[in-house]
């Protein structure tokens, strides 16, 4: 069980050289589908991405035995790399709202493990 909130990190206000450093320091990444969730996976670190509206097919990263993406929409995602809708739908969700924190704990368990 992982409940060690004293290795747990929140970064915020970092250069991007800053950020690298810090990310080769991490054993496990836990983040939304963004740069550095691939940064991370780039440096052989074990990550955890968040997916909402992004799809996984066009944008997860590339090491699937570094990484665990999770994503628990019930929508085909509005997003890829290629085509962005501007005007989205009233009431939209994102689907991130529907990852629960349960499903991130059991995920970082196994990657840990490995």
């Amino acid at each position: 069980m992982i409940d060690d909130q004293e290795n747990c990190l929140l970064i915020e206000n970092t250069t991007f050289n800053e950020s690298l450093g810090i990310l080769r320091k991490l054993n496990l990444l836990i983040s939304n589908d963004n740069g550095f969730a691939h940064l991370a996976n780039a440096l052989g670190i074990k990550t955890i991405t968040l997916f909402g509206p992004t799809n996984m097919d066009f944008c997860a990263p590339y090491n699937n035995k570094l990484t665990i993406n999770l994503r628990k929409a019930s929508f085909v995602p509005w997003f890829r790399n290629d085509i962005k809708v501007t005007n989205l739908p009233k009431y939209a969700e994102s689907g991130m709202e529907k990852i629960q924190v349960e499903d991130v704990i059991k995920s970082a368990e196994t990657l840990l493990k490995k």
